[in-house]
This record gives C-alpha cells, structure tokens and sequence, in this order.
C-alpha cells in the first residue's frame, strides 16, 4: 500500500470578541403631575308639565264641483284648420267700417239736435203782455184798495164858503165815505195827505182821483194821527 502522504493543516485562530460593557442608563426626573379637582355640577332637574291634548283641527270639506267647460265655437276655417282667406278678412273690415260710420252719425247728430234745440229756446223772444195781462200782475203784486173803504176828511183853508160841502158830494158820488167835513187854517193849494197805515200803490184810486178832481199831483205827507185813510184839505 502506498504510504500516505501526510499533510500540515494550519488552523486559523480567529480573537475572541470581548463583550459590550453597558453603560447605566440615566435616571429620568419624575415631577409630580398637577391634580385637578373636577367640580361636578348638578343636572338641572326639568318639570315636565303636561299639556292638555289638542283636539284635531277639523277642515272642511270642500265638494269638487265640476265647472261646465266653456264651449268654444269654431268657424269653418278653424274646424277644417286653414287660416282665414283674404276674402272674409275684408268682410270682417268692411262690416266693421259701417259699424264706426253708424256711431259716428248717431253722435254727430245727437249734438246737432242738442245744439239747435239751445239754439230755439235763446232766440225765441217772451211774449208781449196785453194791457190786461199787465194790469193783473200788478194787483196782484199790490192789492188796491177799493173806493168803497176808503174813509176821508174834508177841510176847507181856502176862505170860500161851502167849498168843503161840494168836495164832499163829488167825492161821495166816486163812492168814497166822506166821515168829517171842516175848516182850517189858510193853505196854499190843493193837498192830500194819507195814513201811514197805507202805501201809495194802495191808495192808487185816490191819488188818481184827487189828481182829476182837484189838481193834486201828488201826496203831500203820510200822517200818523189820521183816523180815517186820508184828508183832503182845500187851499186858495
């Protein structure tokens, strides 16, 4: 047998690792924690009050009534659903144009009949009283006193005898009551003097007779003492 050929092994030594020494750690400083007092409050305490119940609010009732829809009247045109054609547009303007012209007249001739009737009652003059017609207006505006109740007073101033006895007669024969005849102091003319119970316009007979007759023109003076409705005194 072959001799074995020994070999050198080399064994490699590899240094041991020395252990990792640990350090103390470092002591932390521990401060006390602040202690807060937490206050309870109390729950607020609620009342419940008990309401009465609501009764249900009714609502009326409101019947549905079926309105009649409005019928809606078609023209041929609409029906068969072709416009109007220019024929019956202008009927439809030329029946509109004798409808204005109608109203127009009917208006221009209303003021033309308002006006001419204005027209008459200016322009057509009053009718002229009669002599009768006037005469009876003024009656009856101032009611004349008749002869028969007027009373008279005859005095004589002019100086000549019996004077006053003739006017008496005259004037009783017109129908006027002669109550006293006299004489008076001396008087210039004729005059007449009436009651102030009486106006002019009443006495119109008088005046008008005692002007015919004796040529008084006019009346002298209204008189409050007179006990009849006149005095007729006699001058020169």
């Amino acid at each position: 047998m072959a001799a074995r050929k020994k070999t050198a092994t080399k064994r490699i030594v590899t240094p041991k690792k020395k252990p990792a020494v640990k350090k103390p750690a470092a002591r932390r400083k521990v401060t006390p924690k602040a202690v807060v007092e937490e206050t309870v409050q109390p729950e607020p305490v609620v009342e419940e009050v008990a309401t009465p119940e609501q009764e249900p609010e009714v609502q009326p009732q409101v019947e549905n009534v079926a309105l009649p829809e409005p019928e809606v009247v078609k023209t041929e045109a609409q029906s068969s659903g072709s416009e109007p054609s220019n024929e019956d547009r202008s009927t439809k303007i030329y029946v509109i144009s004798i409808i204005i012209s109608i109203i127009i007249l009917a208006i221009a001739s209303g003021v033309f009949v308002y006006r001419s009737r204005q027209t008459i009652e200016e322009v057509q003059p009053e009718p002229t009283p009669t002599p009768e017609e006037v005469v009876m207006k003024e009656e009856e505006k101032v009611k004349v006193i008749e002869r028969k109740d007027i009373t008279l007073e005859v005095l004589n101033g002019s100086g000549v005898a019996g004077l006053a006895g003739d006017t008496k007669g005259i004037f009783e024969d017109l129908g006027y009551t002669v109550d006293s005849v006299g004489n008076t102091d001396s008087t210039e003319g004729n005059q007449l003097y009436i009651s102030d119970k009486y106006t002019q316009e009443e006495l119109a007979n008088l005046i008008t007779d005692a002007k015919e007759k004796l040529d008084i023109p006019e009346v002298a003076a209204k008189l409050s003492d007179l006990d009849v409705t006149a005095r007729i005194v006699l001058g020169k």
